[in-house]
């Protein structure tokens, strides 16, 4: 002021930094829930519930400046499909599943994170283990993602994109469950005789082509089986080869014992109503399960 070189004012001189976007943060691995051996229709997790805590995009939250975005879908980059193991599937509407298919950087597949997008492994029959694996890149609400598209390039990642430059691997396994053993080869054919049809001798129940074997995948095939006699009907009684041994409910047997039981008729005794010898094969796995057979018996009055 006065008489100097310099104003006795002053002037402000302010400025302001625009605010870029910055690419999400992926970090982390992400598990979808095990599913269990031989599901057909698994229910799978929503695509905002599986990745929710992989996402972060707190490098755009600035006091006073820019505002976090919100994780708005994902797009799968990687994966190498195993038709032995099972399929990741995909859904946009909650209801129709669609197996997921090649995909990379330059051919990724996008979903979104509304109510129906939705991600599930299939597995195949009999198999149990480790799933393949995932391989998804983030995309924050500062892009738009059309769920369900396929070939969506998104090799330019990371700096100001809305698509991470790190990846999150999505896994699962499948729990192995036991399976009730199978009847391989042989046909149960049922008795149809008349009253004091045979009460002395015993007669063959054709049952010696019968053969089993543990149900499931090769992770069972070296189960051992027990056979045990659940049911006889009050109208016949059940022998061993050679019809001299008794068999009664509760009496378990070896497969040669089974394959040769043989019946007599019970004196004046008859069934209007079909009546069945019943048998179970029961495996020794965990827990074990059991396969029920039957035999139809009629003794019709004379």
């Amino acid at each position: 002021g006065g008489t100097t070189a310099i104003s006795l004012g002053t002037v402000s001189l302010g400025t302001t930094v625009t605010a870029v976007n910055d690419a999400p943060l992926a970090s982390g691995a992400a598990t979808l829930t095990a599913v269990a051996e031989d599901a057909t229709a698994p229910s799978g997790s929503l695509v905002s519930t599986l990745f929710a805590s992989n996402f972060s995009d707190a490098t755009d939250l600035v006091t006073n400046g820019s505002t976090a975005n919100t994780l708005a879908g994902v797009a799968i980059t990687g994966y190498t499909a195993d038709a032995t193991k099972g399929d990741w599937q995909y859904t946009t509407d909650g209801t129709t599943w669609t197996a997921i298919g090649t995909v990379s950087d330059t051919s990724a597949l996008t979903l979104g994170v509304g109510a129906n997008d939705k991600l599930r492994f299939l597995p195949a029959a009999n198999w149990n283990g480790v799933a393949p694996s995932l391989t998804v890149r983030l995309i924050d609400s500062s892009g738009s993602v059309v769920s369900g598209t396929t070939a969506v390039n998104v090799s330019t990642n990371g700096g100001t994109t809305a698509i991470s430059l790190g990846t999150v691997s999505l896994g699962t396994t499948v729990t192995a469950v036991n399976d009730a053993p199978v009847r391989t080869i042989g046909t149960v054919i049922s008795v149809n005789v008349n009253e004091d049809f045979s009460n002395s001798t015993a007669v063959t129940l054709e049952l010696s082509g019968l053969t089993y074997s543990p149900g499931g995948g090769a992770d069972e095939s070296s189960q051992t089986l027990t056979y045990t006699i659940t049911g006889i009907p009050s109208s016949i009684t059940l022998w061993k080869a050679g019809g001299t041994i008794a068999v009664t409910s509760g009496s378990t047997l070896t497969l040669t014992e089974l394959q040769g039981l043989m019946y007599k008729t019970v004196a004046n005794a008859n069934n209007k109503t079909p009546a069945n010898i019943t048998w179970t094969v029961t495996d020794n796995g965990t827990p074990p399960a059991t396969l029920t057979e039957t035999l139809s018996v009629t003794i019709s009055s004379v």
